[in-house]
């Protein structure tokens, strides 16, 4: 074996030091020099009682719920049919958790009777919480069932059953268990409370702020990287005990006395069951029939594969190319642990420990480690390659490949390893052949689980990501843009592809080890191909634009003045050119035409949400969009409030998430509206309500997040920019439908989430597509394109998921929303 193994240790090493070791120095290389903060956070105090308050109930919870089923499931998966147990407690981790969070969440949208019930007894905060909590539950508790079951069948079966027969009681018997489960509850618990102190997707759309939210934030706002080691430093510490305390909970003696398979308690079989269905396909059941009571299930499925069909291939590739590597570095841990020699032991101790504190750190340094260690010349070819993402998932989950190393060791039968001791030199087939029962199962675990959580990997990937287009770059990046912009058909296409990669990948392993040497030699091409396919990359081509050139720039990442959090609106006004503009930190920021900040103020009320809409008046005066409080808000230019009108319904004058307002004939208002209602409401004069128009839908009259609109010169046409359906619509000022301009997709004359629309004099739409991070020209009457500004990128002249567009004389304004700022260039 010494003489052969070795290989795989030399593998598994060269992995480690790519993804941890060089990561690390160059980290601390970079960051020695701390260098000046300017970005503010909060307390970071507050964020870790916090963090560590939810972490915990989560865990108590998981911890509760998931040792029953456990025992249970220990104990049944040595029976003929197990796995079908086993398949049903994986379910829930085969997704990343805000997957699961998404379909509790949507269980309650904005059109139904509990969210407007939630809103009249205003506790929307407290049940987003309680709605949080829960699929954190529902996600973790399996994760403890599995800790148990790990060791489960390592206990001696008849245990329960001798004392039993031998009279003792309940409270003995279930003392007893728990100090048989005690380490494996520790180690479900601890996993427990480390994956949600680093989850930042489920608080993130919950509005909790939590300590690796903050950190997230933080970089987001272009801290340094010494500024970002300075502040993440408790997350650092707390990832080093954590990991020592796990590497206890995993035990250092082998338990090599295997129990015998028996039935186990009946009661857990039907708590897990049970448990199963109501806190993850009752609320999938009832996400799905959201989407579907009112959409063609064929053309969400059609549309999702025309947007997103290139980043699921890309992220299936990604995922299976790491899943293997991650097979490697188990396949190397394990011959490294049943090595008998000192030094050898000694290596793999600090290879796990050290791949297990990273693992725990907060992704965002992770990511910020990664771009120190490989954003140089050198590695310049490197840089710019997918191979960067593989990097990243198993700097940030290459953990999973130590804990099933640590578990086949920990199995591994003591017949099997006295005849391994009696031959020091069995070659790399007979220590597969030796170690099968334990080394087989844990190859395919590993395959299985990694793929799944690689394809949902999302704070780590998105950060590395080379620059792609959202319909080309990483699924999980493309799911979160959806969720945030409330498009759950993208969702749910997208969680359904996550779960059937994740058992897919499964029976493919298993397939491939079944069938003999040659499916394995066909696999192994297979493999070869992939890879080559993921260092070239693949996938359709969209239309190539260039970069253009601004002529003022303003705006950077932070919450200062003159900074912003992320804008999402932008409005002119054309009689004085001021611009204004709306970010993530609910204020309102006023500029000249120059760039100038002139004023600022901060919207009443954004605990809920912050604003996506805003526009200036005939009056000139500011019309805010205030989203997420159902309503119109209308101030000075310099911030005082005039009045207020709207309310959640939908009745007439009253909204779910209002988005735009525009201003047409005789005085009338048009106020657009998404979640539920998707139309738009006319106003007179007098602020009543004079006609209303679409309703949620894909057909002719419907709309599906109505984001933006503009009159033409003459007041005789209204262009509604219809997002979700990646298209413009235009009406007649009573809402008649005229035409429809544009299509899905990513080519010349196509849209991809189409957010603001504006009109020159020419009739020529200027609109900004989120999705394909450009500004695109067409033709009001035609939809025919007359070209195309921007690409995506963070240089001048590039753009990053821009939101909004307006014109100030003769310049056109671009909020680039992504990378925080604002750009001007010459009118088209």
């Amino acid at each position: 074996m010494r003489r052969s193994v070795w290989v795989f240790w030399a593998l598994a090493g060269v992995v480690w030091v790519a993804a941890v070791v060089w990561p690390a120095i160059a980290l601390l290389m970079t960051g020695w020099d701390v260098g000046p903060n300017t970005v503010e956070m909060r307390p970071v105090t507050m964020l870790l009682v916090t963090s560590t308050a939810w972490a915990l109930a989560v865990a108590a919870g998981a911890v509760v719920i998931g040792w029953g089923p456990g025992r249970w499931l220990g104990r049944v998966m040595r029976q003929r049919r197990g796995w079908m147990w086993g398949w049903m407690l994986m379910a829930p981790l085969c997704l990343p958790s805000y997957g699961v969070f998404y379909a509790w969440w949507q269980s309650w949208p904005a059109d139904t009777a509990i969210f407007r019930w939630i809103n009249s007894l205003g506790v929307m905060t407290l049940a987003r919480h309680i709605t949080l909590y829960v699929s954190l539950l529902c996600w973790s508790w399996p994760l403890v069932a599995w800790c148990v079951a790990g060791r489960g069948a390592e206990k001696a079966a008849q245990l329960d059953d001798l004392l039993a027969l031998d009279g003792a009681g309940r409270w003995f018997r279930f003392t007893l268990a728990l100090r048989q489960d005690g380490r494996s509850l520790l180690l479900g618990g601890l996993l427990v409370v480390l994956a949600t102190l680093n989850n930042t997707t489920c608080f993130d759309l919950s509005e909790v702020f939590t300590f690796a939210n903050e950190v997230r934030a933080t970089e987001a706002l272009s801290a340094t990287p010494g500024a970002l080691l300075h502040a993440a430093w408790p997350g650092v510490a707390i990832a080093a005990v954590g990991a020592a305390l796990v590497w206890f909970a995993l035990g250092g003696k082998r338990e090599t006395e295997q129990a015998e398979g028996r039935r186990g308690w009946s009661g857990a079989k039907w708590l897990a069951g049970g448990m199963v269905l109501l806190m993850f396909v009752l609320p999938a059941a009832l996400f799905a029939y959201g989407v579907v009571r009112e959409a063609n299930l064929s053309d969400v499925f059609s549309e999702f594969w025309t947007l997103y069909g290139d980043s699921l291939i890309n992220s299936v590739i990604s995922a299976t190319l790491s899943a293997a590597v991650a097979v490697v570095v188990m396949f190397g841990l394990t011959s490294a642990w049943t090595d008998e020699r000192r030094g050898v032991r000694a290596g793999a101790r600090v290879v796990s420990i050290s791949w297990l504190a990273v693992g725990l750190i907060p992704a965002v340094l992770v990511a910020t480690a990664l771009r120190c260690a490989y954003n140089k010349e050198v590695f310049s070819a490197l840089y710019s390659s997918p191979a960067m993402v593989n990097l990243g998932h198993m700097a940030c989950l290459g953990f999973v490949a130590v804990l099933a190393a640590r578990w086949v060791w920990r199995n591994e039968p003591k017949d099997v390893r006295e005849i391994r001791m009696l031959d020091g030199r069995v070659n790399i087939r007979g220590f597969v052949q030796l170690m099968r029962p334990t080394l087989v199962p844990g190859m395919i675990a590993v395959f299985a689980l990694m793929t799944a959580l690689c394809i949902g990997e999302l704070a780590c990937t998105v950060r590395i990501t080379p620059p792609m287009e959202i319909g080309s770059g990483p699924l999980a990046t493309a799911v979160l843009n959806a969720m945030h912009y409330q498009h759950p058909q993208t969702v749910m296409s997208a969680m359904l592809a996550m779960v059937i990669m994740g058992i897919v990948s499964s029976l493919a392993i298993c397939g491939a080890w079944a069938a003999g040497s040659k499916f394995k030699r066909a696999t192994t091409a297979a493999s070869i191909v992939l890879a080559m396919l993921m260092l070239t990359g693949c996938g359709r081509k969209s239309f190539e634009s260039k970069p253009f050139v601004p002529t003022e720039i303003f705006g950077s990442p932070g919450i200062s003045p003159s900074q912003f959090n992320y804008p999402r609106a932008l409005a002119v006004d054309h009689t004085s050119n001021d611009i204004y503009v709306v970010d993530k930190t609910a204020r309102v920021q006023r500029f000249d035409e120059n760039g100038k900040l002139k004023n600022w103020w901060q919207m009443p009320n954004y605990e809920n949400g912050k604003p996506t809409g805003i526009s200036v008046g005939p009056d000139e005066n500011v019309y805010v969009a205030d989203t997420h409080y159902y309503r119109v808000i209308v101030f000075t230019p310099e911030g005082k409030e005039i009045r207020r009108f709207g309310g959640i319904g939908d009745g007439p004058g009253q909204f779910v998430y209002t988005t735009d307002i525009a201003f047409g004939p005789d005085g009338k208002m048009y106020v657009s509206e998404y979640g539920g209602n998707d139309r738009v409401q006319i106003f007179d004069r007098n602020g009543d309500v004079v006609g209303t128009f679409g309703h949620h839908g894909k057909a002719l009259g419907e709309f599906d997040r109505p984001q933006s609109m503009v009159f033409n010169t003459n007041k005789t046409e209204l262009y509604i920019a219809d997002a979700c359906n990646h298209r413009i619509v235009v009406t007649d000022p009573d809402g008649r439908w005229l035409r429809t301009l544009g299509k899905a997709g990513r080519g010349v004359g196509e849209l991809m989430f189409p957010y603001s629309v504006i009109m020159e004099d020419d009739d020529t739409l200027i609109i900004s597509e989120f999705g394909n991070n450009r500004v695109q020209l067409l033709d009001a009457k035609t939809g025919a394109s007359k070209g195309i500004i921007g690409c995506l990128g963070h240089d001048k002249g590039t753009l990053q998921i821009p939101w909004a567009v307006d014109l100030a004389d003769n310049f056109l304004v671009i909020l680039d929303s992504g990378n925080n700022r604002v750009q001007m260039t010459h009118k088209p």
